[in-house]
């Protein structure tokens, strides 16, 4: 029987993926083979076994993981923080929160990559509670301590584990129960999909003819997700009591992201 021991609760287009990759190349924690497991939101119904089969069998782990970002779509999931405190109750949980304006911005470009999203940004943004719901941090962070200890949650901003690496990697390991390691992986941490990146994958995946049509996409997008003051200043109104309540679990120099 193999269990979690700490799992990576999210948020969407926070750095999810980047730090799944960082503790997989870590030689004493076994991630789940798959980044989303999605066990205690989307896969409820497979049962416990379909869940511990997710896990590697590795003696020399000592840390056993998974990174669902789905964790922390409570709007869509209120039941999450329930169900992981009734399977595995003492497990560390790793929250990475960012500018919450930034990551609606990031998520609604996410978006219209995948298909998902044909409106503009400004009328997208009010049409469903996805965009502002993930951003809602504090109470997120509620919902979660009313199952768990605070000494088992984490909350790490995006904006350091890109800028401070070196210190934050080593905050999660001491915080997960493992040496710090060298995470020096190359990737975009951090950044919705670029030209360059989508021209690349692009060419590989589909050949020459879909390049021209993901410059036209490109352009298109970005025009469609440009963000007017008028916008920023309205999610800004919508998520500063949400900071205010954050910055009462994080470091006093928190800066709460210019919002509050």
């Amino acid at each position: 029987m193999t269990r979690p021991t700490f799992l990576v609760i999210g948020a969407m287009k926070c750095g999810t993926t980047s730090l799944w990759r960082y503790l997989s190349a870590h030689p004493h924690v076994a991630m789940a083979e798959q980044k989303e497991v999605q066990f205690f939101s989307r896969n409820w119904d497979k049962g416990v076994g379909w869940y511990e089969d997710q896990f590697p069998s590795d003696p020399e782990a000592v840390a056993i993981g998974e990174a669902s970002p789905s964790y922390a779509e409570l709007h869509f999931f209120p039941e999450v923080p329930a169900r992981i405190a009734s399977i595995v109750p003492d497990a560390r949980l790793v929250y990475l929160v960012r500018n919450p304006i930034e990551r609606v911005r990031s998520h609604y470009l996410h978006n219209l990559d995948r298909g998902f999203e044909d409106q503009p940004l400004a009328r997208a943004v009010w049409a469903t509670p996805t965009y502002t719901g993930i951003g809602q941090y504090a109470t997120h962070v509620d919902a979660y301590l009313a199952h768990f200890d605070r000494d088992q949650l984490l909350i790490v901003l995006s904006e350091r584990l890109r800028d401070e690496r070196e210190t934050t990697i080593a905050e999660i390991a001491a915080f997960i129960g493992i040496s710090p390691w060298a995470a020096d992986i190359a990737d975009e941490h951090g950044r919705t999909l670029t030209l360059r990146r989508r021209l690349r994958r692009d060419w590989h995946r589909r050949g020459p003819r879909a390049v021209g049509r993901s410059i036209v996409d490109h352009t298109r997008w970005q025009r469609m997700a440009k963000m007017s003051p008028t916008l920023r200043d309205e999610l800004a109104e919508f998520f500063r009591p949400e900071v205010l309540r954050l910055r009462e679990h994080l470091a006093p120099d928190f800066d709460g992201w210019g919002i509050a």
